[in-house]
């Protein structure tokens, strides 16, 4: 008859925040609001609506699990973000994650996030075969994340969008070692996939191409002083991709005949978030290399050509442009011919 319920009925719905809230139909036999439910302390969201996020929320003060706070696994590195790579031992542990882990050696690190995150970490540069996963607030909090083998390595990757509260970080592995290993783990402002650290998008092993664009994303890094590049190079749109080299190699990405559609900056970093000539491996801003490239906005090359000899381990790769007071040469599509991934 067109009603959508029946007076004096329950209902559950979706609140603004993503939680499962009730609901009782009216009168006039039509739903009334949907009420939040109350916070769940120990689950990593914000069940309430209030922005709070379990132990940071006042109705959990009384909580068994938030009577003293989140306090960190024993012996942890802490985190601060945006992040960057972090040296951890392996030791002696009795936990496991829900893909693996118990029975061997781990490491802890502890991150706590102010507000909603986009988290990468990964453990490629290990050389040990791990499993990590992701608690929140403590050590014996609930798991929120875990990962075994991934992107074609017995190492680790992963990445989660993350609501504001404390996380504990376990790197575990498969048997009883002793061992340092590096951990990279970045968290950044929410965003698309390849925008910002928090969330790079891989380059496989054996790829040949890259393509993409620049349009649609935003400005977030950019490139020290270094060959053809200078402090202003990157000052455009950019997008960031990760890729593991497992033995020394020179790796090429090559702009040079792509579709020449903006002022290309390319350079390659070996922390994502660390702007500096240390961790930036190579750079190039219209090299020479890139002569035949077609003119459309500035004067010169506009296409960019980077190249870098690599030890073991995870990089990121910068697809940026330089504006250099031309609204049109800002962003645009590109094709990077890729040797040595």
């Amino acid at each position: 008859d067109g009603f959508t319920c029946c007076a004096g009925s329950l209902g559950t719905c979706t609140t603004s925040c993503g939680s499962t809230g009730s609901r009782t139909c009216g009168a006039s036999c039509g739903w009334g609001a949907c009420n939040a439910p109350a916070e769940d302390c120990v689950n990593g969201s914000d069940d309430d609506c209030d922005t709070d996020v379990d132990c940071g929320d006042a109705d959990c003060s009384s909580h068994p699990s938030c009577a003293v706070g989140c306090t960190a696994c024993p012996g942890s590195t802490t985190v601060a973000p945006p992040g960057g790579i972090y040296t951890v031992s392996l030791g002696a542990g009795t936990t496991g994650g829900s893909c693996g882990g118990a029975g061997g050696s781990e490491a802890y690190l502890s991150l706590s996030l102010t507000s909603a995150s986009d988290v990468f970490i990964t453990t490629h540069t290990a050389g040990v075969d791990t499993v990590v996963y992701v608690r929140s607030c403590s050590c014996a909090g609930p798991e929120v994340a875990c990962n075994d083998n991934a992107d074609g390595y017995t190492t680790s990757m992963l990445q989660r969008s993350l609501p504001a509260g404390d996380y504990q970080i376990f790197v575990d592995s498969k048997a009883p070692m002793s061992a340092s290993i590096d951990v990279h783990v970045y968290a950044t402002a929410p965003g698309m996939a390849s925008d910002r650290c928090g969330f790079p998008t891989l380059v496989p092993a054996g790829s040949g191409l890259l393509s993409g664009t620049t349009c649609g994303y935003t400005s977030d890094y950019q490139p020290v002083a270094q060959g053809d590049c200078t402090a202003s190079s990157g000052d455009e749109l950019e997008r960031v991709y990760y890729f593991v080299v497992p033995a020394s190699r020179t790796v090429r990405f090559n702009g040079c005949p792509g579709p020449g559609q903006y002022d290309q900056t390319a350079y390659i970093r070996s922390a994502c978030t660390d702007g500096t000539l240390a961790r930036q491996m190579a750079c190039n801003d219209d090299g020479a290399s890139c002569s035949g490239s077609p003119a459309f906005c500035n004067t010169g090359r506009y296409n960019s050509d980077v190249s870098a000899t690599l030890g073991p381990g995870v990089y990121f790769f910068m697809a940026d442009g330089y504006l250099g007071g031309n609204p049109a040469c800002g962003c645009g599509a590109f094709d990077y011919t890729l040797t040595g991934i």
